[in-house]
């Protein structure tokens, strides 16, 4: 981005540093492309993309389909270890009616539009505390939990097999 309008940079010990390059440009990472009207659409930040089994996820793509839903009023997307494809997309989902979704409808709906293997495997409850940061969430804090539940259910899976 360039321009005017550019906020001024980030306050640091030695003062403000400005987030532009030689020439004027800050790098947003960013990722999106120029529609056929001349339109920029953003599809989501470099940073969030996930590789599964050599194809780049984007994480923002799955959770505005998610939220396209009619139970569901939330979601977010994060990369999961698999042990076969590297990452998987995991979706935390806020539901709309207390009684939640049947998975099995959720990822049909998800597949009239999205590849197969942008379908979440593990999708996971919107947690009951506060993630947030001002109107943000905090991603890590997600896929941390995410992990750490998934982890919980191979441990569970583990005792019942033994």
């Amino acid at each position: 981005m360039k321009g005017d309008t550019l906020f001024l940079g980030y306050w640091e010990k030695a003062g403000v540093r400005r987030p532009v390059n030689e020439a004027g440009w800050m790098v947003t990472r960013d990722r999106g492309h120029w529609k056929e009207d001349g339109a920029l659409q953003i599809l989501g930040r470099l940073d969030n993309m996930l590789i599964s089994g050599g194809e780049n996820i984007q994480p923002e793509e799955i959770e505005d389909v998610l939220q396209q839903h009619h139970n569901v009023s939330q979601a977010l997307v994060v990369a999961v270890e698999d042990e076969e494809y590297g990452q998987r997309p995991a979706a935390f989902v806020q539901w709309r009616e207390e009684k939640n979704a049947d998975i099995e409808e959720l990822k049909a709906f998800l597949g009239q539009t999205l590849a197969r293997f942008k379908i979440p495997e593990h999708f996971l409850n919107w947690p009951s505390e506060s993630m947030t940061t001002g109107f943000k969430v905090h991603r890590a804090s997600f896929q941390a939990l995410a992990e750490e539940s998934l982890a919980q259910t191979r441990m569970d899976c583990d005792k019942k097999e033994a």
